[in-house]
C-alpha cells in the first residue's frame, strides 16, 4: 500500500467539498419547475387570466411539460453531483467522478471551472493511484 500525497488528498477534499455546494444550484431548477408547475395549473384551471380557452389549454400544458423537464434535470443533476461528491471524499467510482465532471463542464461558468480542475486531478497518476481496488 502506497502513502497518500497531502496534496492529493487536499485537493480531494476540497473537490469535494465544492461538489456539495454545486449540487445546490443543480437542485435550484426545482424551484422554477415549481413556479411553472403552478402557472400551468392556474391557466389549465382558469384561474390565471388568458385570451382564450384554446390559450389556456395549450399554454398550461406546455408550462407543465417545461416544469416536468427542468425538475426531472435539476433531480438527476443534483443527485449525480451528491453521488459525485460522496465518492471523491470515499475516493470510490473514478469513472462516476470523471463522467460527472465532464458534464458539469457544460454548466457555464462555475460548472466548467469546477470540471476542469476535477479532470486535472483525477487524471493524476496518484490520484487515480488512490482510487485503485476500491468500487
Amino acid at each position: 500500500m502506497t502513502t497518500e500525497d497531502p496534496r492529493d488528498a487536499s485537493h480531494l477534499r476540497t473537490l469535494s467539498i465544492l461538489y456539495y455546494v454545486f449540487s445546490s444550484f443543480n437542485l435550484l431548477p426545482l424551484l422554477i419547475g415549481a413556479l411553472y408547475a403552478f402557472m400551468g395549473l392556474g391557466l389549465l384551471n382558469g384561474t390565471l387570466p388568458a385570451d382564450t380557452a384554446t390559450q389556456d389549454t395549450a399554454s398550461g400544458w406546455v408550462l407543465l411539460g417545461l416544469a416536468a423537464a427542468m425538475m426531472f434535470i435539476g433531480i438527476v443533476g443534483g443527485i449525480l453531483t451528491l453521488m459525485a461528491a460522496r465518492r471523491l471524499s470515499q475516493r470510490r467510482s473514478l469513472t462516476l467522478c470523471i463522467v460527472v465532471a465532464a458534464v458539469s463542464c457544460m454548466q457555464i461558468p462555475f460548472g466548467t471551472a469546477l470540471g476542469v480542475f476535477t479532470l486535472i486531478v483525477l487524471n493524476r497518476p496518484s490520484v487515480k493511484a488512490m482510487f485503485a481496488g476500491r468500487t
